[in-house]
Protein backbone atom coordinates (compact mmCIF):
# COMPACT_ATOMS: atom_id res chain seq x y z
CA UNK A 1 0.00 0.00 0.00
CA UNK A 2 1.32 3.45 -0.96
CA UNK A 3 2.08 6.10 1.67
CA UNK A 4 -0.46 8.36 -0.07
CA UNK A 5 -3.14 5.71 0.48
CA UNK A 6 -2.06 5.33 4.11
CA UNK A 7 -2.26 9.07 4.76
CA UNK A 8 -5.72 9.18 3.17
CA UNK A 9 -6.86 6.54 5.62
CA UNK A 10 -5.30 8.33 8.56
CA UNK A 11 -7.19 11.52 7.68
CA UNK A 12 -10.40 9.69 8.42
CA UNK A 13 -9.40 8.49 11.86
CA UNK A 14 -11.99 10.63 13.65
CA UNK A 15 -14.75 8.69 11.92
CA UNK A 16 -13.90 5.61 13.92
CA UNK A 17 -13.42 6.86 17.48
CA UNK A 18 -17.02 5.99 18.37
CA UNK A 19 -16.81 2.62 16.62
CA UNK A 20 -14.36 1.38 19.27
CA UNK A 21 -17.26 1.27 21.72
CA UNK A 22 -19.45 -0.89 19.44
CA UNK A 23 -18.43 -4.57 19.24
CA UNK A 24 -18.86 -6.12 15.82
CA UNK A 25 -17.63 -9.10 13.88
CA UNK A 26 -16.57 -6.95 10.91
CA UNK A 27 -13.68 -4.54 10.81
CA UNK A 28 -12.67 -2.48 7.77
CA UNK A 29 -9.18 -1.83 6.44
CA UNK A 30 -9.41 1.78 7.55
CA UNK A 31 -10.28 0.69 11.08
CA UNK A 32 -7.43 -1.82 11.08
CA UNK A 33 -4.98 0.94 10.15
CA UNK A 34 -6.48 3.28 12.73
CA UNK A 35 -6.09 0.78 15.57
CA UNK A 36 -2.47 0.02 14.68
CA UNK A 37 -1.73 3.73 14.24
CA UNK A 38 -3.39 4.67 17.52
CA UNK A 39 -1.29 2.16 19.42
CA UNK A 40 1.89 3.22 17.62
CA UNK A 41 1.14 6.89 18.33
CA UNK A 42 0.39 6.48 22.05
CA UNK A 43 3.57 4.47 22.53
CA UNK A 44 5.65 6.80 20.39
CA UNK A 45 4.80 9.80 22.56
CA UNK A 46 4.13 8.26 25.96
CA UNK A 47 5.87 4.91 26.46
CA UNK A 48 8.26 5.05 29.40
CA UNK A 49 10.52 2.09 28.72
CA UNK A 50 11.95 2.30 25.22
CA UNK A 51 15.32 2.10 26.98
CA UNK A 52 14.47 -1.53 27.84
CA UNK A 53 14.23 -2.40 24.11
CA UNK A 54 17.24 -0.52 22.67
CA UNK A 55 17.30 -2.55 19.44
CA UNK A 56 13.68 -1.82 18.59
CA UNK A 57 13.05 0.65 15.76
CA UNK A 58 9.46 1.56 16.56
CA UNK A 59 8.79 3.36 13.28
CA UNK A 60 10.10 0.48 11.19
CA UNK A 61 8.07 -1.98 13.24
CA UNK A 62 4.93 0.06 12.59
CA UNK A 63 5.52 0.03 8.85
CA UNK A 64 6.15 -3.72 8.90
CA UNK A 65 2.86 -4.38 10.69
CA UNK A 66 0.69 -2.35 8.28
CA UNK A 67 0.42 -5.20 5.73
CA UNK A 68 0.04 -7.71 8.56
CA UNK A 69 -3.06 -6.06 10.00
CA UNK A 70 -4.52 -5.59 6.52
CA UNK A 71 -4.10 -9.31 5.83
CA UNK A 72 -6.26 -10.34 8.81
CA UNK A 73 -9.67 -11.83 8.03
CA UNK A 74 -11.39 -11.62 11.43
CA UNK A 75 -11.42 -9.34 14.46
CA UNK A 76 -9.76 -12.14 16.43
CA UNK A 77 -6.89 -12.37 13.95
CA UNK A 78 -6.59 -8.59 13.92
CA UNK A 79 -6.20 -8.38 17.69
CA UNK A 80 -3.68 -11.20 17.68
CA UNK A 81 -1.53 -9.13 15.32
CA UNK A 82 -1.95 -6.07 17.56
CA UNK A 83 -0.87 -8.17 20.54
CA UNK A 84 2.20 -9.28 18.62
CA UNK A 85 2.98 -5.62 17.85
CA UNK A 86 2.50 -4.71 21.50
CA UNK A 87 4.76 -7.56 22.64
CA UNK A 88 7.71 -5.85 20.93
CA UNK A 89 7.68 -3.28 23.77
CA UNK A 90 8.21 -5.99 26.39
CA UNK A 91 6.29 -4.43 29.25
CA UNK A 92 3.78 -5.93 31.68
CA UNK A 93 1.84 -2.67 31.97
CA UNK A 94 1.53 -2.25 28.20
CA UNK A 95 -1.15 -4.49 26.71
CA UNK A 96 -3.76 -5.07 24.01
CA UNK A 97 -7.00 -6.75 25.05
CA UNK A 98 -9.61 -8.51 22.94
CA UNK A 99 -13.15 -7.10 22.79
CA UNK A 100 -15.30 -8.63 25.54
CA UNK A 101 -17.38 -10.61 23.09
CA UNK A 102 -14.22 -12.33 21.88
CA UNK A 103 -12.73 -12.81 25.35
CA UNK A 104 -15.96 -14.54 26.37
CA UNK A 105 -15.39 -17.00 23.54
CA UNK A 106 -11.82 -17.90 24.41
CA UNK A 107 -10.51 -20.31 26.97
CA UNK A 108 -7.14 -21.48 28.15
CA UNK A 109 -8.27 -23.63 31.09
CA UNK A 110 -11.69 -25.12 30.27
CA UNK A 111 -12.18 -28.13 28.00
CA UNK A 112 -15.67 -29.41 28.62
CA UNK A 113 -15.42 -31.94 31.43
CA UNK A 114 -11.72 -31.19 31.89
CA UNK A 115 -10.16 -28.12 33.44
CA UNK A 116 -6.42 -27.56 33.38
CA UNK A 117 -4.32 -24.86 34.96
CA UNK A 118 -0.68 -24.85 33.91
CA UNK A 119 2.32 -23.29 35.62
CA UNK A 120 5.95 -22.98 34.70
CA UNK A 121 7.84 -25.23 37.12
CA UNK A 122 11.47 -26.09 36.50
CA UNK A 123 11.06 -24.55 33.04
CA UNK A 124 8.25 -26.93 32.07
CA UNK A 125 4.47 -26.45 31.68
CA UNK A 126 3.02 -28.50 34.53
CA UNK A 127 -0.61 -29.10 35.51
CA UNK A 128 -1.12 -27.51 38.94
CA UNK A 129 -4.91 -27.81 39.15
CA UNK A 130 -7.64 -29.76 37.40
CA UNK A 131 -11.32 -30.58 37.66
CA UNK A 132 -12.35 -32.74 40.59
CA UNK A 133 -14.26 -35.08 38.28
CA UNK A 134 -11.32 -35.76 35.98
CA UNK A 135 -8.36 -35.67 38.34
CA UNK A 136 -7.14 -39.05 37.06
CA UNK A 137 -7.35 -38.16 33.35
CA UNK A 138 -4.68 -35.46 33.45
CA UNK A 139 -3.45 -35.59 37.05
CA UNK A 140 -1.87 -32.70 38.89
CA UNK A 141 1.86 -32.81 38.28
CA UNK A 142 1.54 -33.90 34.65
CA UNK A 143 3.98 -32.25 32.24
CA UNK A 144 2.77 -31.14 28.79
CA UNK A 145 5.37 -32.30 26.25
CA UNK A 146 3.63 -31.74 22.88
CA UNK A 147 0.81 -29.55 21.57
CA UNK A 148 -0.83 -30.48 18.25
CA UNK A 149 1.98 -33.00 17.74
CA UNK A 150 4.60 -30.25 18.00
CA UNK A 151 7.26 -30.24 20.72
CA UNK A 152 6.04 -27.86 23.40
CA UNK A 153 9.13 -25.63 23.12
CA UNK A 154 8.60 -25.23 19.38
CA UNK A 155 4.88 -24.65 19.80
CA UNK A 156 5.52 -21.92 22.39
CA UNK A 157 8.07 -20.19 20.18
CA UNK A 158 5.65 -20.11 17.25
CA UNK A 159 2.21 -19.61 18.78
CA UNK A 160 2.59 -18.26 22.33
CA UNK A 161 5.75 -16.28 23.14
CA UNK A 162 5.47 -13.74 20.26
CA UNK A 163 2.15 -12.51 21.67
CA UNK A 164 3.18 -11.99 25.29
CA UNK A 165 4.18 -8.54 26.52
CA UNK A 166 6.38 -8.79 29.61
CA UNK A 167 9.55 -7.07 30.76
CA UNK A 168 11.25 -9.97 32.56
CA UNK A 169 12.17 -13.16 30.73
CA UNK A 170 11.15 -15.36 33.66
CA UNK A 171 7.65 -13.83 33.71
CA UNK A 172 7.39 -14.41 29.97
CA UNK A 173 8.18 -18.08 30.58
CA UNK A 174 5.51 -18.22 33.29
CA UNK A 175 2.93 -16.77 30.92
CA UNK A 176 3.98 -19.08 28.10
CA UNK A 177 2.95 -21.97 30.35
CA UNK A 178 -0.24 -20.28 31.56
CA UNK A 179 -1.42 -19.38 28.03
CA UNK A 180 -0.13 -22.53 26.33
CA UNK A 181 -3.61 -23.92 25.55
CA UNK A 182 -5.37 -20.61 24.93
CA UNK A 183 -7.83 -20.39 22.04
CA UNK A 184 -11.41 -20.11 20.81
CA UNK A 185 -14.27 -22.10 22.34
CA UNK A 186 -15.26 -24.94 20.05
CA UNK A 187 -11.76 -25.43 18.69
CA UNK A 188 -9.83 -28.60 19.41
CA UNK A 189 -6.27 -28.98 20.57
CA UNK A 190 -4.27 -32.18 21.08
CA UNK A 191 -1.85 -32.53 23.96
CA UNK A 192 0.70 -35.16 24.81
CA UNK A 193 1.65 -35.31 28.47
CA UNK A 194 3.68 -37.26 30.97
CA UNK A 195 1.92 -38.21 34.19
CA UNK A 196 3.77 -38.13 37.54
CA UNK A 197 4.16 -41.91 37.22
CA UNK A 198 6.16 -41.28 33.98
CA UNK A 199 3.56 -42.83 31.67
CA UNK A 200 2.94 -40.86 28.44
CA UNK A 201 -0.56 -40.15 27.15
CA UNK A 202 -2.29 -38.23 24.35
CA UNK A 203 -5.62 -36.45 24.57
CA UNK A 204 -7.77 -34.43 22.16
CA UNK A 205 -9.33 -31.48 24.01
CA UNK A 206 -12.20 -29.31 22.88
CA UNK A 207 -12.30 -25.81 24.32
CA UNK A 208 -15.64 -25.46 26.09
CA UNK A 209 -16.47 -23.58 29.28
CA UNK A 210 -18.67 -25.31 31.84
CA UNK A 211 -19.24 -22.85 34.66
CA UNK A 212 -20.51 -25.51 37.04
CA UNK A 213 -17.34 -27.60 36.78
CA UNK A 214 -15.38 -27.18 40.00
CA UNK A 215 -11.62 -27.19 40.49
CA UNK A 216 -10.11 -30.06 42.44
CA UNK A 217 -8.39 -27.51 44.66
CA UNK A 218 -10.80 -24.55 44.94
CA UNK A 219 -9.28 -21.09 44.82
CA UNK A 220 -9.80 -18.60 47.62
CA UNK A 221 -10.61 -14.99 46.88
CA UNK A 222 -9.78 -13.97 50.44
CA UNK A 223 -8.38 -10.47 50.59
CA UNK A 224 -6.77 -10.92 54.00
CA UNK A 225 -6.03 -14.03 55.99
CA UNK A 226 -4.41 -14.52 59.40
CA UNK A 227 -2.87 -17.83 60.40
CA UNK A 228 -0.95 -18.79 63.52
CA UNK A 229 2.16 -20.90 63.20
CA UNK A 230 4.06 -22.73 65.97
CA UNK A 231 5.86 -20.45 68.42
CA UNK A 232 3.12 -17.81 68.23
CA UNK A 233 4.30 -16.65 64.80
CA UNK A 234 1.59 -14.82 62.88
CA UNK A 235 1.31 -15.17 59.09
CA UNK A 236 -0.82 -12.60 57.30
CA UNK A 237 -1.72 -12.95 53.63
CA UNK A 238 -2.21 -9.60 51.88
CA UNK A 239 -3.58 -10.75 48.52
CA UNK A 240 -4.39 -7.36 46.99
CA UNK A 241 -3.89 -3.66 47.66
CA UNK A 242 -6.73 -2.75 45.34
CA UNK A 243 -9.40 -2.47 48.05
CA UNK A 244 -9.28 -0.22 51.11
CA UNK A 245 -10.84 -3.12 53.04
CA UNK A 246 -7.38 -4.68 53.22
CA UNK A 247 -6.31 -1.88 55.57
CA UNK A 248 -9.51 -2.04 57.61
CA UNK A 249 -9.20 -5.81 58.03
CA UNK A 250 -5.55 -5.46 59.02
CA UNK A 251 -6.50 -2.91 61.70
CA UNK A 252 -9.14 -5.30 63.04
CA UNK A 253 -6.47 -7.97 63.43
CA UNK A 254 -3.96 -5.55 64.94
CA UNK A 255 -4.64 -6.35 68.64
CA UNK A 256 -3.92 -10.03 68.02
CA UNK A 257 -0.86 -9.28 65.86
CA UNK A 258 0.69 -7.20 68.63
CA UNK A 259 0.97 -10.36 70.73
CA UNK A 260 2.93 -12.27 68.08
CA UNK A 261 6.56 -13.24 68.63
CA UNK A 262 7.21 -12.69 64.91
CA UNK A 263 5.18 -11.82 61.83
CA UNK A 264 5.28 -13.09 58.26
CA UNK A 265 3.67 -10.95 55.56
CA UNK A 266 2.85 -12.98 52.45
CA UNK A 267 2.32 -10.97 49.24
CA UNK A 268 3.14 -13.77 46.79
CA UNK A 269 -0.37 -13.56 45.28
CA UNK A 270 -0.64 -9.76 45.43
CA UNK A 271 -0.95 -8.22 41.96
CA UNK A 272 -1.04 -4.62 43.17
CA UNK A 273 -3.66 -1.91 43.56
CA UNK A 274 -3.11 1.29 45.54
CA UNK A 275 0.25 2.22 47.06
CA UNK A 276 -1.64 4.23 49.69
CA UNK A 277 -3.11 1.00 51.05
CA UNK A 278 0.25 -0.75 51.11
CA UNK A 279 1.99 2.17 52.85
CA UNK A 280 -0.83 2.40 55.41
CA UNK A 281 -0.11 -1.19 56.49
CA UNK A 282 3.67 -0.89 56.34
CA UNK A 283 3.53 2.19 58.60
CA UNK A 284 2.66 -0.07 61.55
CA UNK A 285 6.03 -1.81 61.27
CA UNK A 286 8.31 1.21 61.65
CA UNK A 287 8.81 4.25 63.85
CA UNK A 288 9.95 6.37 60.91
CA UNK A 289 7.93 9.55 60.47
CA UNK A 290 7.28 8.82 56.82
CA UNK A 291 7.16 5.95 54.36
CA UNK A 292 9.27 6.57 51.27
CA UNK A 293 8.98 4.64 48.04
CA UNK A 294 10.15 4.76 44.46
CA UNK A 295 11.11 7.77 42.37
CA UNK A 296 9.09 8.30 39.23
CA UNK A 297 9.64 9.91 35.85
CA UNK A 298 7.54 10.57 32.77
CA UNK A 299 8.49 11.78 29.32
CA UNK A 300 8.21 15.48 28.58
CA UNK A 301 7.23 17.01 25.22
CA UNK A 302 7.71 20.53 23.89
CA UNK A 303 6.74 20.74 20.25
CA UNK A 304 8.86 23.79 19.40
CA UNK A 305 11.96 22.29 20.97
CA UNK A 306 11.38 19.12 18.96
CA UNK A 307 11.10 21.26 15.81
CA UNK A 308 14.30 23.11 16.65
CA UNK A 309 15.89 19.76 17.28
CA UNK A 310 15.48 18.78 13.62
CA UNK A 311 17.89 21.60 12.75
CA UNK A 312 20.19 20.97 15.71
CA UNK A 313 20.59 17.37 14.56
CA UNK A 314 22.02 18.65 11.26
CA UNK A 315 24.85 20.49 13.00
CA UNK A 316 26.33 18.21 15.64
CA UNK A 317 29.34 20.52 15.98
CA UNK A 318 27.12 22.96 17.92
CA UNK A 319 27.65 21.85 21.52
CA UNK A 320 25.66 24.62 23.16
CA UNK A 321 23.23 23.73 25.94
CA UNK A 322 20.33 24.95 23.82
CA UNK A 323 21.25 22.65 20.91
CA UNK A 324 21.73 19.69 23.23
CA UNK A 325 18.31 20.29 24.80
CA UNK A 326 16.67 20.63 21.38
CA UNK A 327 18.24 17.37 20.23
CA UNK A 328 17.02 15.57 23.36
CA UNK A 329 13.46 16.76 22.73
CA UNK A 330 13.76 15.66 19.12
CA UNK A 331 14.85 12.19 20.24
CA UNK A 332 12.12 12.06 22.91
CA UNK A 333 14.48 11.48 25.84
CA UNK A 334 13.61 14.44 28.06
CA UNK A 335 12.14 13.40 31.39
CA UNK A 336 10.01 15.16 33.96
CA UNK A 337 11.10 14.03 37.42
CA UNK A 338 8.08 13.54 39.64
CA UNK A 339 10.08 13.00 42.81
CA UNK A 340 9.92 10.27 45.41
CA UNK A 341 6.68 8.77 46.63
CA UNK A 342 6.31 9.82 50.27
CA UNK A 343 3.51 9.11 52.74
CA UNK A 344 3.36 10.50 56.28
CA UNK A 345 3.30 7.81 58.96
CA UNK A 346 -0.06 8.34 60.63
CA UNK A 347 -0.10 5.04 62.54
CA UNK A 348 -0.58 5.64 66.29
CA UNK A 349 2.79 5.18 67.97
CA UNK A 350 1.40 2.88 70.65
CA UNK A 351 0.07 0.55 67.95
CA UNK A 352 3.28 0.19 65.97
CA UNK A 353 5.26 -3.05 65.89
CA UNK A 354 8.63 -1.60 64.98
CA UNK A 355 10.73 -4.20 66.77
CA UNK A 356 8.84 -7.45 66.14
CA UNK A 357 10.87 -9.79 63.87
CA UNK A 358 9.42 -9.53 60.37
CA UNK A 359 9.67 -11.57 57.18
CA UNK A 360 8.04 -10.75 53.84
CA UNK A 361 7.37 -13.41 51.24
CA UNK A 362 7.07 -12.47 47.57
CA UNK A 363 7.43 -13.98 44.12
CA UNK A 364 6.66 -13.80 40.43
CA UNK A 365 3.03 -12.76 40.97
CA UNK A 366 3.98 -9.86 43.26
CA UNK A 367 3.34 -6.92 40.96
CA UNK A 368 2.72 -3.21 40.57
CA UNK A 369 1.69 -1.60 43.89
CA UNK A 370 2.89 -4.74 45.68
CA UNK A 371 6.33 -4.04 44.20
CA UNK A 372 5.97 -0.46 45.42
CA UNK A 373 5.43 -1.99 48.87
CA UNK A 374 8.77 -3.78 48.52
CA UNK A 375 10.54 -0.57 47.49
CA UNK A 376 9.10 1.15 50.57
CA UNK A 377 10.21 -1.79 52.70
CA UNK A 378 13.72 -1.50 51.24
CA UNK A 379 13.77 2.11 52.42
CA UNK A 380 13.43 0.85 56.00
CA UNK A 381 16.86 -0.78 55.83
CA UNK A 382 17.11 -4.19 57.50
CA UNK A 383 13.67 -3.95 59.10
CA UNK A 384 12.59 -7.23 57.48
CA UNK A 385 14.07 -10.23 55.75
CA UNK A 386 12.55 -10.96 52.35
CA UNK A 387 12.22 -14.53 51.08
CA UNK A 388 11.00 -16.04 47.82
CA UNK A 389 11.42 -15.41 44.10
CA UNK A 390 11.96 -12.27 42.06
CA UNK A 391 8.95 -10.03 41.66
CA UNK A 392 6.81 -9.43 38.55
CA UNK A 393 9.21 -6.70 37.36
CA UNK A 394 6.57 -4.28 36.14
CA UNK A 395 4.92 -1.20 37.55
CA UNK A 396 3.98 2.27 36.34
CA UNK A 397 0.93 4.30 35.39
CA UNK A 398 -0.66 3.13 32.10
CA UNK A 399 -2.85 5.29 29.87
CA UNK A 400 -5.89 3.32 28.60
CA UNK A 401 -7.65 3.82 25.27
CA UNK A 402 -10.19 2.12 23.05
CA UNK A 403 -9.50 0.36 19.77
CA UNK A 404 -11.72 -0.44 16.75
CA UNK A 405 -13.88 -3.50 17.12
CA UNK A 406 -14.54 -3.03 20.82
CA UNK A 407 -11.12 -3.90 22.25
CA UNK A 408 -8.77 -1.77 24.29
CA UNK A 409 -5.13 -1.17 25.09
CA UNK A 410 -2.88 0.63 27.51
CA UNK A 411 0.60 2.13 27.40
CA UNK A 412 2.86 2.51 30.44
CA UNK A 413 3.66 6.21 30.87
CA UNK A 414 5.62 6.25 34.13
CA UNK A 415 9.11 4.96 34.87
CA UNK A 416 9.80 3.91 38.44
CA UNK A 417 13.14 3.29 40.09
CA UNK A 418 14.59 2.80 43.53
CA UNK A 419 15.23 6.17 45.21
CA UNK A 420 18.94 5.85 44.35
CA UNK A 421 18.17 5.21 40.67
CA UNK A 422 18.46 1.43 40.64
CA UNK A 423 16.04 -0.21 38.22
CA UNK A 424 13.66 -3.03 38.99
CA UNK A 425 11.31 -2.96 36.01
CA UNK A 426 12.67 -5.62 33.70
CA UNK A 427 14.89 -7.21 36.32
CA UNK A 428 12.52 -7.73 39.24
CA UNK A 429 13.03 -7.04 42.92
CA UNK A 430 15.37 -9.64 44.36
CA UNK A 431 14.63 -11.09 47.83
CA UNK A 432 17.30 -11.28 50.51
CA UNK A 433 16.95 -15.05 50.42
CA UNK A 434 16.03 -16.40 47.00
CA UNK A 435 14.11 -19.70 47.06
CA UNK A 436 12.86 -21.32 43.85
CA UNK A 437 10.38 -24.15 44.51
CA UNK A 438 10.89 -27.29 42.43
CA UNK A 439 8.41 -29.71 40.88
CA UNK A 440 9.23 -32.17 43.64
CA UNK A 441 8.38 -29.52 46.25
CA UNK A 442 5.06 -28.93 44.52
CA UNK A 443 4.18 -32.61 44.31
CA UNK A 444 5.00 -33.09 47.98
CA UNK A 445 2.98 -30.00 48.96
CA UNK A 446 6.02 -28.33 50.46
CA UNK A 447 5.97 -24.55 50.89
CA UNK A 448 9.74 -24.19 50.94
CA UNK A 449 9.53 -20.37 50.85
CA UNK A 450 7.44 -20.28 54.04
CA UNK A 451 9.61 -22.96 55.66
CA UNK A 452 12.72 -20.87 55.01
CA UNK A 453 11.13 -17.73 56.45
CA UNK A 454 10.03 -19.59 59.60
CA UNK A 455 13.55 -20.98 60.05
CA UNK A 456 15.06 -17.49 59.81
CA UNK A 457 12.55 -15.97 62.24
CA UNK A 458 13.02 -18.74 64.79
CA UNK A 459 16.68 -17.82 65.02
CA UNK A 460 15.77 -14.16 65.51
CA UNK A 461 13.25 -15.03 68.24
CA UNK A 462 15.83 -17.08 70.14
Amino acid sequence: MSMKRLFTILLALNLYSSYAQQPDTVITDAQKIYGLSRFWQEANYNYAYFSNVPKLNWDSAYQAFVPQVLATKTVYEYYRVLQKFCALLKDGHTNVWFPNYISNKTSRRSFGDIKLELRNIDGKPVVVNTAATTKDVVPIGSEITHVNNILVEEYINEFVRPFISQSASYITEDWCADYLLDGFNGDTIRIRFRKPNNTVHSLLLKREVKQELAWLNPYSNTLFELKWLPGNVAKIDLNSFDNRKIVDTFLTALPALQKATAIIIDIRKNGGGSSENSSAILSYFTNDDSIRGSKWFTREHRASYKAWGTYAMQDMSDTSEWSKTARDYYKGIVWFEGGQMTEANTAPKDKRMASVPLAVLFGHQTASAAEDFLIMLDGLGDRAVTVGQRSFASTGQPIPFSLPGGGSARICTKKDTYPDGRIFVGTGIIPNVEVNPTLNDFLQHKDVVLDKAVSILQKKIK
